[in-house]
């Protein structure tokens, strides 16, 4: 039978969680499970690389994206989570509209360097979000990171949990089967289509769910000048969400835009 794709999975924006519990305790979680999970999220952190401070006009992403998630609902002193926040690129653009950004990293240099700067940061990555306190952020910025996970939808569930009951997360991941080939970066575990993650979205509690596609791919001139490929073609898919609302959902297609950005990927001249 052909599924119904367009049918609302979600029709309770707060449906209840199941849970298989015996004498308490979730079935099949035994320390020799937890221990091996444990083990493969340490096997996936030993594959971190760092990213340079700016990849094919991610400048200018950050600026549309962050309008975006202000137009989207997000007010001038609202706390906001930057998850993987790198060298702070995204930290420095919040608190200049007025957002209180802290960061979450791995990497000892950031954590560092952004304290410094007098940022509140803490030390550990989006699995660990809601070790920081339930309902707490106003906003989580969920940037280039959604993809580092094998356990997705966990990480979503745990975030959907890490907001307030107004908050707000903008979300977003590289775009599969592009020329870019996002599948083989090393400790890319989650190049998935764009209905799997709007989707998986709903599935952790999500509404309102709007979709985007940022088209980065550089003009033919520009291509030339770079010495880039001329089939070359990338791209990003972009998500804002809410926690909770009563508004209706939206469908996926209604949802559904595509931004094409001009290409900032070198300076004139290169």
């Amino acid at each position: 039978r052909t599924p119904n794709r367009n049918r609302n999975r979600n029709p309770n924006p707060n449906p209840p969680r199941p849970t298989r519990l015996v004498d308490g305790k979730c079935v099949g979680l035994s320390p020799f499970f937890q221990e091996r999970v444990a083990s493969f999220i340490a096997w996936t952190r030993s594959q971190i690389y760092e990213e340079p401070e700016t990849v094919f006009g991610h400048d200018r992403i950050m600026t549309v994206a962050l309008q975006r998630t202000m137009e989207f609902g997000l007010k001038p002193g609202a706390a906001v989570l930057d998850v993987g926040c790198g060298h702070g690129q995204a930290m420095d653009r919040m608190s200049a509209v007025g957002l209180k950004p802290e960061g979450l990293t791995l990497d000892a240099a950031d954590h560092a360097a952004l304290t410094a700067k007098g940022y509140d940061m803490h030390m550990n990555d989006m699995h660990g979000i809601l070790q920081l306190g339930p309902e707490r952020w106003d906003g989580v910025w969920a940037r280039h990171v959604l993809e580092h996970s094998a356990f997705p939808l966990f990480v979503l569930r745990e975030t959907y949990d890490a907001l307030k009951e107004t908050g707000i997360l903008y979300m977003e991941v590289p775009k599969p089967g592009t020329w870019a080939k996002h599948e083989w970066n090393e400790n890319h575990y989650s190049v998935l289509g764009d209905v799997m993650w709007y989707d998986l979205l709903h599935r952790a509690g999500f509404v309102d769910v709007d979709f985007w596609e940022f088209d980065v791919t550089p003009a033919p001139e520009q291509k030339q000048r770079m010495g880039i490929p001329e089939d070359f073609h990338d791209g990003y898919y972009a998500f804002l969400a809410r926690k909770n609302s009563s508004a209706p959902k939206p469908t996926y297609k209604s949802a559904m835009k595509v931004v094409s950005l001009p290409f900032e990927g070198a300076p004139e001249g290169t």
